[in-house]
């Protein structure tokens, strides 16, 4: 006589399957949800210092008597503004305020003229320009120097 059947399943087979699924699910969203947060991150870190380099950029393009924190921050609202349609950018007071899809950056612009460090020297022959963009990931703030000389 076969007392065994093996028809179906037995709730300790579901029971089982269900206590894995439990544990795994949690653990499986964990992963991608911090494999998205890092993709983001990094490319809102990116932005960030594209408009850095686009900064010291547009400070090198120009004469250096044409260097000056106003003249660079216009020249850079409006390069990020003409790069993509979506990009808004806004100069108030001394800072120019980038907003693009992903995130809201502050850009600040110093312009050191070398002749206010070495009395000596003649005006308007070397001028240091430093970019400060300024951004939150996950609630923190976080900054980006990029620094250049300009001949």
């Amino acid at each position: 006589m076969n007392l065994k059947n093996n028809k179906g399943y037995v709730i300790t087979d579901v029971s089982i399957a269900i206590i894995i699924l439990l544990i795994l699910i949690p653990v499986i969203m964990g992963l991608i949800y911090g494999i998205d947060t890092s993709k983001i991150s990094s490319e809102i870190k990116s932005e960030a210092i594209n408009i850095a380099i686009n900064t010291i950029e547009a400070a090198k393009g120009l004469s250096i008597e044409e260097v000056t924190q106003s003249n660079v921050l216009t020249e850079v609202s409006n390069m990020e503004a003409y790069n993509s349609n979506n990009n808004e950018a806004t100069i108030i007071d001394s800072t120019a305020v980038i907003k693009t899809k992903k995130a809201s950056y502050k850009l600040e612009v110093n312009v050191v003229d070398y002749n206010t460090i070495n009395n000596n020297a003649d005006p308007n022959v070397v001028k240091t320009v430093t970019a400060t963009v300024t951004y939150k990931v996950k609630g923190t703030e976080k900054n980006i120097e990029l620094s250049t000389v300009v001949k």
